[in-house]
């Protein structure tokens, strides 16, 4: 193996960093032990690495390696050649160098792009500074400086500070001055009016000032307004600073009075081979300062806007051309309300003489640690960048890792022009930079810590709505669980925590001591009532198991843990459709009783962003008082990772079978679970079981935890215990949050993440294991879903989910819709807008997934390298070679081919069901791989109305074939049921969200409808015996290419267009093929005809291969056809109601009768669950008595051990129980004085000798199906 170094960048290192080995394999210990012990290194340096084994680099090639190494960082963030190649020309313009050949830049890009390695920060950082960094050198380069402007007035210190900024010399003589004395106040203090008699400054203002005396550094700019060559307006860099209102010295000093109000730029004056950098007319070059920046204006040149004039002159000293503001908000001149809030910002007259001309704008703000910096740059570059596109210019934002230096003088310093040429071209679109920031906490925080485990919380009484930002494994569960105790132990407040995922609530309610809403013990169910439970946001509604009711929780503490995967689950769960906006008003409800009834929210996330905080609060109508607390800490030993950056994990694989032969104990993290995928975690725990069968394995994922038959069972709570009995473990996301595994078990994690997860939870699910041993990752370059209309801006989603929900109205009211389409008066937005913001940034993450999650972690501390594997216990490990990996790939896919095939035959021999079971299975949260079978099998039977259900039915089933169909019955027999399918969702919708559609979920097949007519869909399917040139095939492909965009939202929704033209011009019936997919059919192939050599394939009608389509949509039109006269038969029982209770709005009636659902079994068998008759409570009562005996029975032997002795229920007492059922039910609503006079004397007989929550709760046991308990307690 070859390897090409700088060995001045290296220096004695090299031998250290790099090693050989026969096997292409590149193993950087030392340097992953480098970047241990510094830290702060957090960002990747390539390094080229050959492999060719035979040949040698051109001369081109090895000159930009030898001239320019720090630049091949890019290869490393490089999507294809073509990107490679523009840097290159980019450098190559930039620097004069002369342009490389197309060879050199191929063979430098295959090279780099296979074997990028890394170094580490802090020896770039070292060699970069030796050469400056001692006082003689630099004193004799001042002496220079003198001889060679001797015009120049700065000092050695000034000079210094400039020289250490990378600020070429002619600038530093013709813009920077040092001042001592009375000239520093001519500069600052000359324009100030209030002053003594003799005309000199008052004593206070000599009080403020008098640090001036002992001078500074002046720079100053050119008056670009009035065209002259230096402008009255300046800033003075004090050699004392006085301190500022913070208690911060005030580094720079403006003029006050009438020179203060200028507020101007930074615009420079410029030798002339700066200018000549970004000019070569001669008149520009040798005239007037003011005249080269009027240049710039009018040719429109693209212009970095940064802060500081050191900033600036950094970045003209090296070829990039740059203005500066004196401060991040100092851009704009504010208007403000009557209240003193800006409303505006209109821009300063020195910017907007640049802005007047439309130009490319790139902003170069500090990259800064610090919560407090980032929220205010971030604040300002945000306005800065709306301002400038207001005025019809792009822009576009520079961004770095702060480790690298905190202003761009800095960058320039420690890492030198290369990584600043690298910064500069892969700045990014000001719309991108926005999207990013989503996912970021701009909010000012009201604590600020710095914590490696957060501790307890000290958070102030008063306030009631509480958030934690804190990374991973710094212990917020457990502060948050030391905070509830004050509530559990002291006040006797329930507490209620919500989560998304079952197995989340599990391990969160074992650590908060509260039970687990499914926990069905005697003990629970009191817990449950008295100190409240833990449940999954999918049960907050009516009709859960929890039958929840918000105002069962007045007063009490909410707990949202990783709160921001809660709401994007809240908003897109595909298993919440039916009751979503049950819950969205539930959800909103609690937290508006919470707050108001005096208890508190508290929420917390790793990844704590705005869109989380700013959507909480606006469900919140009540006083909150929000409380933010921000921990800074960052990983003091971070995880050494390894990513594989080949297209497909099969490296990576390799690699963990090597440990496992060598007795490492592992855990995978995987995105899949399903037999059929290659890489998830069921077929490679057969594959590891079938190679290593004196391991002992265990699969934790969503199947075998909800399996009793598995030893996986359940095991989320005491993850800690299960696995010590296992050598190798394969998780997938069923436990990518909030479970933490704390033991000392495992020499490795290894990640395969196919694009399934969003950007963040991956790196949660990887976070999983606190121990920080080599984490191995392979992660999909693309993300495999989209959000909305696929775009990364969330205006953009919101704006064409608002387009389609109009056209669905309309379509609707088209079709016959009777019934209002509006909310009554319910707003969404605070949901969809979230939703929106989400969905952009995981938009954004999706189009480059493996670097949004590799910057992730970067950003979180650790130490990324590209195929470079640290090790295990000093022993070196070795990548596979070509051939190894691809052997592996082959046994992989044809055991998974076969493991698959046998699990279908399995399904197809499972056991037949009833209808009934089907329901029931369903229901069911548990279930073994049998009944699993079981339920697959009766699906599809009933799915597609078949007898008999064959192996390929349900390969094809696993393919989407229902959904494909289901397109192709409504463009063909359906057509004419599909707008009376369609209102019927839309009503039913309706009746689920009593009397409020939420319209994001409600999705038509209308749109692909007309798309396949649009293309003559007829014709294709009538095509026979045809080749791939066919004529009505290229009509075909020319629709589809001219309406591109409505196709590929319909249709392709992560491929672009030129990769559809390309699949058209290679190969059409491939094409072809794809297109008569969408409805689930295929051409049949058929006879190759010609002559040798000019053969050609003909195709004849497409079907559907594994089922008679026909007869599939024969069966659909009869099953729709009675769920429509279902449908309408229920429509006619809600009308006659309506007209009972003298109701018009179908909207009305839901919202009046919130849990109206006409086939509910009834309470008294004769009415219907919605109405509220008259009823005589007293002949009721007597009516039920005789059933409530036996519940009376129950209660008294439950209550009698816990009170005073011979207390009895009398029939009154009993009485008690009926009434409160109706009253519960929704059925006798005006019956509540007559059960809280009931009521009184039942607790009163119990006051004196129990608490009366435990009252309630034991109350609540006997009516725990129907009642939550807090009606009684209301009373009181």
């Amino acid at each position: 193996m070859t390897i090409i170094v700088n060995s001045t960048i290296i220096g004695n290192s090299q031998e250290r960093i790099f090693s050989q080995s026969s096997h292409n394999s590149t193993n950087l210990t030392d340097s992953y032990e480098n970047h241990s012990q510094n830290s702060v290194l957090t960002d990747s340096y390539g390094f080229l690495a050959s492999n060719s084994g035979s040949g040698s680099v051109s001369t081109d090639v090895h000159g930009l390696i030898c001239g320019n190494l720090l630049a091949l960082q890019t290869a490393l963030n490089c999507i294809d050649f073509v990107k490679f190649r523009d840097l290159l020309k980019f450098r190559a313009i930039g620097s004069k160098a002369k342009s490389f050949t197309v060879k050199a830049v191929k063979r430098l890009y295959k090279l780099i792009k296979g074997n990028s390695v890394q170094k580490p920060l802090q020896e770039i950082k070292s060699a970069k500074t030796k050469k400056t960094e001692t006082e003689t050198e630099l004193r004799a380069k001042y002496q220079t400086f003198l001889e060679n402007y001797p015009e120049a007035k700065l000092i050695y210190k000034h000079w210094k500070d400039l020289e250490l900024s990378g600020i070429d010399d002619g600038i530093k003589a013709l813009n920077y001055i040092s001042v001592e004395g009375n000239t520093t106040y001519s500069y600052i203090l000359s324009d100030v009016e209030k002053r003594i008699n003799t005309g000199g400054l008052t004593a206070s203002t000599m009080r403020m000032y008098g640090h001036l005396y002992a001078g500074g550094m002046v720079c100053k700019t050119v008056d670009l307004i009035n065209s002259r060559d230096e402008s009255e307006w300046c800033q003075v860099k004090p050699n004392q600073p006085r301190p500022g209102k913070n208690g911060k010295p005030v580094k720079y000093e403006a003029p006050k009075g009438k020179k203060g109000n200028l507020t101007e730029l930074y615009a420079l004056k410029l030798p002339r081979h700066i200018k000549e950098k970004f000019c070569e007319d001669p008149l520009v070059l040798d005239g007037q300062d003011w005249g080269f920046w009027q240049y710039v204006r009018d040719k429109g040149l693209t212009i970095v806007i940064t802060e500081g004039s050191k900033k600036a002159a950094a970045l003209l000293s090296h070829g990039i051309l740059a203005i500066a503001v004196s401060g991040v908000w100092l851009w704009g001149v504010s208007e403000k309300d009557g209240n003193g809030k800006v409303i505006n910002r209109e821009l300063i007259p020195a910017l907007q003489y640049f802005v007047d001309v439309p130009r490319e704008w790139v902003v170069c703000f500090d990259s800064d640690a610090k919560h407090k910096t980032v929220v205010g740059v971030s604040k300002a570059l945000n306005s800065l960048g709306f301002a400038i596109k207001k005025q019809k210019s792009t822009v576009s934002v520079m961004s770095w890792n702060g480790a690298i230096g905190k202003g761009i003088d800095d960058v320039i310093f420690n890492a030198g022009k290369d990584y600043l040429d690298i910064i500069y071209q892969a700045k990014i679109p000001f719309i991108e930079w926005g999207t990013s920031n989503l996912n970021k906490l701009l909010i000012d925080a009201d604590l600020l810590i710095n914590k490696e485990k957060i501790g307890i919380l000290d958070i102030p009484a008063d306030r009631n709505l509480i958030f934690i930002k804190s990374d991973k494994n710094t212990g917020k569960t457990w502060a948050i669980s030391e905070w509830l105790k004050q509530f559990s132990e002291g006040e006797q407040k329930r507490i209620l925590a919500i989560v998304h995922r079952v197995q989340l609530g599990r391990a969160l309610c074992e650590k908060f001591k509260l039970p687990y809403v499914d926990d069905k013990t005697e003990q629970s169910q009191i817990d449950k009532l008295v100190y409240g439970y833990g449940l999954c946001i999918n049960s907050l509604h009516p009709f859960s198991q929890a039958r929840f009711n918000p105002d069962s929780w007045k007063g009490a503490i909410i707990v949202l843990d990783e709160v921001c995967q809660l709401i994007w689950h809240l908003l897109t769960d595909p298993n919440m459709k039916q009751q979503r906006v049950r819950v969205f008003n539930n959800f909103k409800l609690l937290l508006n009783t919470v707050i108001k009834s005096g208890g508190k929210i508290i929420c917390a996330d790793a990844d704590l962003n705005d869109i989380a905080v700013n959507f909480i609060c606006s469900l919140i109508d009540g006083n909150k008082k929000r409380y933010i607390i921000v921990n800074e800490y960052k990983y003091k030993n971070p995880w050494k990772i390894c990513n594989f950056t080949g297209t497909t994990p099969g490296s990576l694989v390799k690699v963990a079978f090597d440990q496992l032969k060598r007795g490492k104990k592992l855990l995978f993290c995987l995105s899949g679970q399903k037999i059929k995928a290659k890489y998830g975690s069921q077929y490679l725990s057969e594959e590891i079981k079938k190679r290593f069968p004196e391991l002992k394995v265990l699969i934790v994922d969503g199947q075998t935890v909800a399996d009793p038959q598995s030893p996986a069972y359940k095991c989320t709570e005491r993850l800690n215990e299960v696995l010590l009995d296992y050598d190798v473990v394969l998780c997938t996301s069923v436990i990518e949050t909030g479970v933490s595994i704390d033991i000392d078990r495992f020499d490795a994690v290894f990640g395969i993440f196919s694009g399934l997860q969003t950007a963040n939870t991956v790196r949660q699910f990887l976070a999983r294991y606190r121990k920080p041993v080599p984490r191995f990752i392979w992660i999909s370059k693309k993300g495999l879903s989209k959000v909305g209309n696929g775009m990364i801006w969330a205006n953009g989603i919101l704006g064409d989910e608002k387009t389609r929900q109009a056209e669905l109205k309309d379509y609707l009211r088209q079709n016959g819709l009777q019934e209002d389409l509006e909310t009554g008066g319910y707003s969404f937005d605070p949901f969809t807008t979230a939703w929106a913001k989400f969905g952009a940034f995981i938009n954004y993450t999706n189009r480059n997934y493996r670097e949004s999650i590799l910057n992730g972690l970067r950003e979180e501390g650790h130490i990324i390298c590209d195929n470079v594997l640290p090790t295990l216990d000093y022993e070196p490990i070795q990548l596979p070679s070509e051939s190894e990996e691809k052997a592996l790939r082959k046994e992989i896919a044809e055991g998974c081919k076969e493991a698959y095939r046998v699990d279908r035959v399995e399904t197809t021999k499972a056991d037949d069901i009833e209808p009934t079971q089907i329901e029931t299975l369903k229901k069911q949260r548990e279930m073994t791989v049998k009944e699993r079978r079981e339920l697959r099998k009766a699906s599809i039977k009933q799915s597609y109305g078949v007898e008999t259900v064959t192996e390929e039915l349900v390969k094809a089933d696993d393919k989407d074939l229902y959904n494909r169909l289901y397109l192709f019955y409504l463009w063909s027999k359906g057509r004419e049921l599909m707008p009376k399918l369609d209102i019927r969702k839309y009503e039913l919708a309706k009746k689920y969200g009593d009397g409020r559609a939420y319209l994001v979920d409600l999705k038509s097949y209308r749109n692909k409808v007309e798309a396949l007519d649009t293309i003559d869909f007829d014709a294709l399917l009538e095509l026979d015996n045809f080749d791939k040139n066919n004529e009505t095939l290229q009509e075909c492909f020319n629709v589809i290419l001219d309406n591109f965009w409505k196709f590929q939202k319909l249709f392709f929704p992560l491929t672009g267009k030129w990769k559809i033209e390309q699949e058209i011009l290679e190969n059409p019936m491939e094409m072809a093929q794809r297109i008569v997919g969408w409805v689930g059919l295929a051409f049949v192939k058929g006879k190759r005809v010609g002559s040798d050599g000019n053969r050609v394939q003909m195709w004849h009608k497409p079907a559907c291969k594994v089922i008679d389509a026909n007869q599939v949509c024969e069966y659909w039109y009869n099953r729709d056809l009675e769920r429509l006269q279902k449908h309408e038969t229920e429509k006619a029982k809600e009308r006659e109601l309506m007209e009972e209770m003298g109701i018009d709005s179908v909207s009305e009636f839901y919202q009046t009768v919130p849990n109206y659902e006409p086939n509910r079994e009834e309470l008294t068998g004769n009415e219907s669950y919605g109405q509220a008759p008259t009823l005589d409570v007293d002949s009721y009562v007597k009516e039920l008595q005789a059933k409530t005996k036996a519940e009376a029975k129950e209660l008294t032997e439950f209550i009698l051990p816990q009170t005073v002795d011979g207390f009895t229920l009398d029939d009154k007492h009993i009485n008690v129980l009926p009434v409160v059922r109706q009253l519960v039910a929704g059925k006798v609503a005006q019956c509540r004085e007559d059960i809280k006079a009931l009521a009184d004397e039942f607790l009163a007989a119990l006051r004196e000798s129990m608490d009366l929550r435990k009252i309630v709760a034991i109350w609540d046991i006997v009516l725990m199906d129907e009642i939550n308990g807090q009606l009684l307690a209301d009373c009181y």
